[in-house]
């Protein structure tokens, strides 16, 4: 008698690709870790230079922004200029419909920084900086009227905005919910989750003062080891060790969301397994104890030709 056929629902290859680049990191703490527990344990306490460089982080994250404080509105207007790639001579609405281009949740950009504070904005500033080509692509496969106004206008000598600080064109007025067409990835407010992102790792770094709910899923911090990896490469404030962690994150995070929202059964509730997947490649990152910050890259190296 023939075998019966297999009914059973088949996953996706959206899915199956990104299941691919979801098996768990364990952190390696030697065969030998019995035997030489005491070596462990002195090899993963922290020099009183790389609690310094914590306590440099610490009090950056400790820091709200502040819509009063005319240096916090500066970076705001920064960062929409960045990211619009317009003159530092151009004025920069305090709300509009283009806020929401740039991936904020409303068109007041202020509260969404409740959570990563000041610091997180100084990142995405960072990001949009130093790796503007990475920041870009993020910028318009996260949002169609972000990469339909820039195909309009390369240059952005202008945005289409009015003295209201309304969209000229109608690219702003419709993105009260995150839209998904048939074949394309879902759009997801990319400055929000920026914030997000510095709030994860400020939280699994132990670099926060007051507790905080992870929107990582899953509530646990860096190991011993994995805080003294990072600090070890926080000595060198030149270095940017949290900034440049947070771009390869960022990007490492768009790319997973590219293809596991490929699939018809993903919805926007499902990204904070990519958030998960990313701090267990983290966890992973350090257990290895990278020499440099360019060995972050590694993060998203993995999932380049997947996405």
């Amino acid at each position: 008698m023939a075998p019966a056929a297999d009914d059973s629902p088949r996953e996706s290859e959206p899915l199956l690709a990104y299941r691919a680049l979801e098996a768990p990191i364990v952190e390696d703490e030697g065969i030998f870790a019995d035997c030489l527990g005491c070596f462990y344990a002195f090899s993963e306490c922290l020099t009183e230079k790389e609690k310094a460089a914590l306590r440099r982080y610490k009090k950056k994250a400790s820091v709200q922004y502040d819509p009063q404080s005319p240096e916090h509105e500066a970076l705001l207007c920064k960062y929409f200029r960045l990211a619009f790639h317009l003159p530092d001579d151009v004025d920069v609405p305090e709300k509009a419909d283009q806020w929401k281009e740039l991936g904020f949740q409303n068109g007041d950009p202020r509260s969404d920084f409740r959570g990563g504070g000041l610091l997180s904005l100084q990142c995405m500033i960072y990001f949009a900086h130093k790796y503007s080509h990475h920041f870009e692509t993020l910028m318009r496969e996260s949002n169609r009227d972000y990469a339909a106004r820039r195909a309009r206008d390369p240059a952005s000598s202008s945005y289409g905005m009015n003295g209201r600080g309304d969209s000229q064109d109608g690219t702003g007025g419709d993105h009260q919910q995150q839209r998904r067409q048939e074949g394309e990835p879902w759009e997801y407010p990319l400055s929000a989750v920026f914030v997000n992102i510095t709030h994860f790792l400020v939280l699994y770094l132990k670099l926060n003062h007051a507790p905080g709910h992870n929107p990582a899923v899953g509530s646990d911090t860096a190991s011993k080891k994995c805080l003294k990896a990072f600090a070890r490469l926080a000595l060198d404030e030149r270095d940017c060790a949290l900034e440049e962690l947070f771009c390869c994150a960022a990007i490492r995070i768009h790319r997973l969301w590219k293809i596991k929202s490929l699939s018809p059964s993903t919805t926007l509730t499902d990204f904070p397994e990519v958030m998960q997947n990313t701090k267990r490649a983290i966890v992973g990152l350090f257990s290895r104890r990278p020499d440099h910050v360019l060995e972050f890259h590694q993060l998203f190296d993995t999932v380049a030709a997947a996405a």
